[in-house]
């Protein structure tokens, strides 16, 4: 089954890493969920679209903290 809401960033970005099920941490102090993309540097459109959707995101859970208080 396809998930039609996956966002589509480009052909050229591969996952590196990803721990967004569990967080990890990596100094042992701040426990994390992070991400890591291979993005060709050629790829200006896909870096732009990643770009843009972290700030997207972003924005998004500083309202939920806010809101959450």
């Amino acid at each position: 089954m396809i998930n039609k809401k996956i966002t589509k960033l480009g052909l050229n970005i591969r996952w590196s890493y990803c721990n967004i099920w569990k967080t990890k941490s990596i100094n042992e102090v701040v426990l994390k969920f992070n991400v890591s993309l291979i993005i060709l540097k050629i790829d200006i459109l896909a870096i732009k679209k990643v770009i843009k959707l972290i700030k997207i995101v972003y924005n998004f859970l500083i309202k939920i903290l806010k809101i959450k208080g």
